[in-house]
Formats: structure tokens, C-alpha cells, sequence
């Protein structure tokens, strides 16, 4: 049963704030809200300069949860993680750190270029990714740490590195911002001294993720099994077989994602939650999505491929080389815009009759319809300027 609870309507608001700062980031942004509720850590896949350290930072402030970062290269040493080593312990032939303000005291730490690592590195990372715990002077001792973030301008290259990509249960690409509407939009935010990147944050208070956190171990995730055995199928004939433990993480994904839409049972609508989950090269992720989507939501699948087709009639529009070139695009995109409007609509409608969650197709129906409105407005601007 689906229920509206204050604390799932608090993230939601959240979400909301960070998306309207963070264009083209609305997968990313939920799936970090996943990654702590669900307890589960996250790395973010992208060139330098896409935001993605600005992200985690925002989205700390968000959660009110202890925050702390680093960057790693290939001579980074323990102490950059876990804090130098008490001369006075040193003193007494003992090797005790200092830990105070490095990971020991993080709640959510963000580990950038977090592959550049050496072998010494990446054997402390282990055991505070499966167990947050570290080891000082031989004592085994439990981290605060609730999501680690991981961030990589690329994919890890060796085989060493295998088990440290493995421990990340979503994986994300960061692009920059392609859509020319959202960009201006984006810019926008920059220039404007009123923007939303100058008023104070939503916050999520801590004891609500942590409420959230203590639902996910009683989510009924039973329901699901069928699904998740026909996706599981339907991926192997695409040559994907994924591991046991890569199938149990996604198991918690699908109950934290229930959690975060006010449910106690989870539904085949919650198995979204695993597309960041299921690939191991970038060239997967598309198999994946569509695997997904197709066994849980064919309408939204359908919906994402009309949004593309309005995204390329936009794109024919602002790349127009000449006023009456852009005119003669413009009027095209209205008519293409509004035919693709339509096609939402009916999708849109099927998904609700359906009963299928349908929040991605009616942001994309609005999407398109404002868009439709700000190129027709644009094409009056141009001829009235007298395109020749």
C-alpha cells in the first residue's frame, strides 16, 4: 500500500531543491537519496568540470549529515584518509592515528578520483565500504560513515580494482549539460543574484533518514522475485550475467526505493530503482534501462524515446545558421512538438489506467509542451524582426 508519510514528503522536497540546481541531474539526485537510505555507497562517472564534487556537497547539506572529501592520486598514503599517527602513542611503540576530521569522524564522504588509488589505499577502502570499519593500532573499530561517494573522470582500468568498483551498488554517468533550454536556464541561475543557489537549502533532518533507514529491512520484497527472474532472463540473452551478490544488492535498492515511495511491499514500479545498479561498462547501461523498463514501465520507455525526438527537433532549432534558416526550424519544431505532445498525453493516459507510477511521462508531456510554447514564441520574434 502506497502512503504519503511527512518524512517521504521531506525528501521529496529535497529532491526538488537540488534539481533546481543541478540540471539534467534528476536520476543522479534520487539515486543518492537511495544510496543512504538504502545504506549502499555510489560513484559518480564523468569528465572534470560536470559537477559532480558540487553535487555531493549540496546534497550533504541537504541530508545535515557530517561531510568530508578527498582526492586521491597514485601517491596518496593512509594518513590522507584516516589522519596522521599520535607521536605520543608513537611514544609508547604504538601505532594509533588521529582521526579526528578525516574519515573516522564522516558521516558521508566523498572519495574523488577515487580509482587513482594505490594497492595500500585500496586495502583500507574494503572494509569501510563491506563493514564501516577501520583499523587502528590492531583495534577494529566501527565509522559513523553512512554513504560513501566515490568519483572518477574514468572507469577503473586494472584488475586490482575490480573488488573497489564492485562494492559501489550504483553507478552513475555524469555528463554536462546537453539540452540547449537547460543550459540557458542554467546560466540563468548563475546570473541571476535571486537565484535558488542563493536561498537557504531544504533540509531533510537526520532522525527522518534515519527512520527511513530502519523501514528497509521490512519491506516485503517478494512480489518483485517474478520480475526480477524474467529481468535476469531477459539480460542474459543480451550476454549480461551479473553475480549473486550484485543481484542481493539490488534486492535492498528495490526496498529502500518502496521506502522512498511510501510503500511497506515493494512493486514491479519500484524495480526501477536497480537500473544504476546492473551495468559494468557504460555501453550496458542502455541494455539495462531498456531491459527495465520494458518489463515495468514499457509507456515511460516509450515516453523517454519521445523526449529524445523533441530534444533533436530543439537541437535543429538552436543550431540554425541564419535567422530565416531558424524560422523555417522553429515553425517545424512546433508542428513536430506538438504531434509529440500528443503521443505523451496517450501515453501518459495508458500509464494512469494502468496503474503504473507515471511522474516521468507527465514531466516529460510538460516538458514538451513548454517547449512548444517558448519556440513558437521565438519564431514571432524572428519574424517579426523581418527574416529575410
Amino acid at each position: 500500500m502506497t502512503k504519503t508519510t511527512p518524512e517521504v514528503e521531506q525528501i521529496k522536497r529535497a529532491e526538488a531543491w537540488l534539481n533546481a540546481q543541478f540540471f539534467e541531474r534528476r536520476e543522479i539526485i534520487h539515486g543518492l537519496f537511495l544510496a543512504l537510505i538504502a545504506r549502499l555507497h555510489i560513484v559518480l562517472l564523468g569528465p572534470p568540470g560536470a559537477a559532480k564534487t558540487a553535487l555531493a556537497e549540496a546534497f550533504a547539506r541537504v541530508v545535515t549529515l557530517q561531510y568530508w572529501s578527498t582526492l586521491l592520486t597514485r601517491f596518496s598514503t593512509p594518513e590522507e584518509l584516516f589522519g596522521p599517527l599520535s607521536l605520543k602513542a608513537l611514544e609508547q611503540d604504538s601505532y594509533r592515528r588521529i582521526g579526528a576530521g578525516r574519515l573516522p569522524d564522516a558521516q558521508i564522504a566523498l572519495i574523488d578520483e577515487v580509482f587513482k588509488g594505490n594497492s595500500a589505499i585500496l586495502n583500507t577502502m574494503l572494509p569501510v565500504m563491506n563493514e564501516r570499519v577501520w583499523f587502528n593500532d590492531g583495534q577494529r573499530l566501527p565509522l559513523p560513515l553512512q554513504l560513501l561517494i566515490g568519483a572518477s573522470n574514468e572507469m577503473p582500468e586494472s584488475e586490482e580494482l575490480n573488488a573497489l568498483w564492485d562494492r559501489f551498488a550504483l553507478r552513475y554517468e555524469v555528463n554536462y549539460i546537453q539540452d540547449p533550454q537547460s543550459w540557458d536556464q542554467w546560466m540563468t541561475t548563475i546570473a541571476d543574484p535571486t537565484s535558488v543557489q542563493n536561498i537557504a537549502p531544504v533540509t531533510v533532518d537526520a532522525g527522518v533518514i534515519g527512520h527511513l533507514q530502519s523501514l528497509v529491512d521490512h519491506v516485503d520484497a517478494r512480489p518483485v522475485i517474478p520480475t526480477l527472474g524474467a529481468l535476469k532472463n531477459a539480460l542474459a540473452q543480451e550476454g549480461m550475467e551479473l553475480s549473486d551478490r550484485r543481484w542481493g544488492v539490488t534486492v535492498r535498492l528495490i526496498r529502500a526505493e518502496a521506502v522512498l515511495n511510501g510503500r511497506d511491499q515493494a512493486t514491479a514500479d519500484d524495480v526501477r530503482a536497480v537500473v544504476g545498479a546492473l551495468w559494468d561498462t557504460p555501453d550496458q547501461r542502455t541494455t539495462v534501462t531498456r531491459a527495465v523498463l520494458g518489463l515495468v514501465a514499457p509507456n515511460e520507455l516509450d515516453a523517454l524515446s519521445i523526449r529524445d525526438d523533441a530534444h533533436e527537433l530543439l537541437r535543429a532549432v538552436a543550431e540554425a545558421s541564419s535567422d530565416e534558416e531558424r524560422l523555417k526550424k522553429a515553425g517545424e519544431a512546433g508542428a513536430g512538438l506538438k504531434r509529440l505532445h500528443n503521443d505523451a498525453m496517450r501515453l501518459l493516459n495508458g500509464a494512469q489506467k494502468a496503474g503504473h507510477t507515471t511522474n516521468v511521462i507527465q514531466e516529460i508531456a510538460d516538458e514538451i509542451y513548454e517547449r512548444q510554447a517558448n519556440v513558437l514564441l521565438e519564431a514571432l520574434e524572428i519574424d517579426r524582426g523581418g527574416a529575410k
